[in-house]
């Protein structure tokens, strides 16, 4: 990633000379390099920038850490979205593929809420092989996280992805729709 100093100074430059107050960190991987995330976070409480900011299409939940989210906090942020995808940990580790731990999201969550950030949780529904009851266990898990929405969506076969393959080889896309 670009250099955290760097960063910094763009963001420093938006302040004093467009006098911007708020950030959106369109990065799904802001804090894939911990020690990176954590320059940034403490720069923009060193330099003082003041500024609020969010992560509105989500963060890696499994590059996160109470000491990192207390941080955040501090340098101004005020949301975030995490996409958890589903509330099953066969349905995470086997067919979404994400190195989540549901149960670690869980005391995440529990550490933004006690900060005061906002959270929303994103999951899919209908991923092929999801049965029925592992999205009834999404809404279950979704029920025991603190977060102050979650959002369902159909899983959407995207070309270039696994589900899209998955999908193409079982015949279940139309003609014409890639």
């Amino acid at each position: 990633g670009i250099d955290p100093e760097l960063v910094l100074d763009e963001m420093e430059h938006l302040v004093d000379e467009y006098d911007v107050r708020e950030i959106q960190f369109i990065d799904d991987n802001i804090t894939y390099d911990m020690k990176r995330a954590a320059k940034i976070f403490q720069g923009m409480i060193d330099r003082k920038l003041n500024i609020q900011w969010a992560t509105p299409n989500g963060v890696a939940l499994w590059r996160l850490t109470p000491e990192l989210i207390h941080l955040m906090a501090e340098s101004g942020c005020y949301e975030m979205t995490l996409a958890i995808e589903s509330g099953n940990q066969d349905v995470v580790n086997n067919i979404v593929k994400k190195p989540l731990n549901l149960e670690k999201a869980v005391e995440l969550c529990e550490v933004m809420h006690d900060v005061g950030l906002r959270t929303h949780a994103f999951f899919q529904c209908g991923f092929p092989g999801e049965t029925i009851e592992n999205i009834k266990d999404s809404f279950r898990y979704a029920r025991r996280l603190k977060v102050d929405s979650a959002y369902f969506f159909i899983a959407n076969p995207l070309p270039g992805t696994e589900v899209y393959d998955i999908a193409k080889r079982n015949n279940w896309i139309r003609e014409g729709f890639s």
